[in-house]
C-alpha cells in the first residue's frame, strides 16, 4: 500500500501579510495572488509557522514586490467564514523568487478514498482523507480533502474509483469554465480540480 503524501505549490506575487499568534505560535498568514490567462482568478492562503521561520520572512519578502514567488507547503482546504465555500491553504516549510513562472497553484496528494459524489453541471466531488506525519509544530494530522472532477477530465482518466482505496492525485486550484468572450475572464468557481489520478 502507498504511503499517504502531501504537498503543494503556489506560484504567484505575495499579496497581503500579516503577523499574528495561532496557541501562543508566532506566524504569519499571507495571501498569494495566482491569477492568470491561463487558469483564471486563483487566489490562495498561506501561513508560515514558528517565531524563526516567521522573521526570516518578514525580514526578505518586501523586496520581492510583485515579482511571481514559489511558495512550496502541506496542502489544506479550510470553509470560508459562514458558508460551504472551501478555501485553498499551504502551510508553508518554503519559499523562493521565481522568473518566467505562470501563476498558479496546485497540490499532489495521496490518501484513501472515501467518496465519489456528483456535484454540479456534471463535476464529480472526489472525498479523500490524507495523514500527514507528525510536524513541527501541528503534530500528527488526518485530513479530508474535498476535490472537484471537470466531466472533460473524467474523459481522459480512465481509471476505476473504489471506495476505501489509496489514490495520488494531482491537479490544479483553477477556474474551468469557458473564457467570457467580452470581459476576457473565465466564468465558474475556483475550486480545486483533479488534473491526473493514478492507483
Amino acid at each position: 500500500m502507498r504511503n499517504h503524501f502531501n504537498k503543494g505549490n503556489a506560484f504567484g506575487a505575495i499579496m497581503s501579510v500579516k503577523s499574528t499568534k495561532v496557541n501562543e505560535v508566532p506566524c504569519v498568514d499571507l495571501i498569494i495572488d495566482c491569477n492568470s490567462g491561463a487558469h483564471g482568478r486563483a487566489r490562495c492562503y498561506g501561513r508560515i509557522w514558528g517565531g524563526a521561520k516567521s522573521k526570516a520572512f518578514l525580514d526578505t519578502y518586501k523586496s520581492y514586490g510583485e515579482q511571481v514567488v514559489k511558495v512550496e507547503g502541506f496542502y489544506s482546504q479550510f470553509k470560508k467564514n459562514g458558508t460551504d465555500e472551501v478555501l485553498s491553504n499551504f502551510v508553508v516549510y518554503k519559499y523562493e523568487l521565481r522568473k518566467n513562472e505562470t501563476p498558479r497553484a496546485g497540490f499532489i496528494l495521496t490518501g484513501e478514498l472515501k467518496a465519489v459524489e456528483e456535484a454540479q453541471v456534471g463535476e464529480k466531488l472526489i472525498v479523500m482523507s490524507v495523514k500527514r506525519n507528525k510536524g513541527e509544530v501541528t503534530g500528527d494530522v488526518e485530513e479530508e480533502f474535498r476535490l472537484y472532477l471537470h466531466p472533460k477530465d473524467a474523459k481522459r482518466i480512465k481509471v476505476e474509483l473504489k471506495v476505501g482505496s489509496v489514490i495520488a492525485v494531482k491537479g490544479l486550484i483553477c477556474q474551468m469554465g469557458e473564457k467570457d468572450y467580452i470581459s476576457d475572464e473565465f466564468e465558474g468557481d475556483v475550486k480545486p480540480y483533479i488534473k491526473d489520478i493514478t492507483l
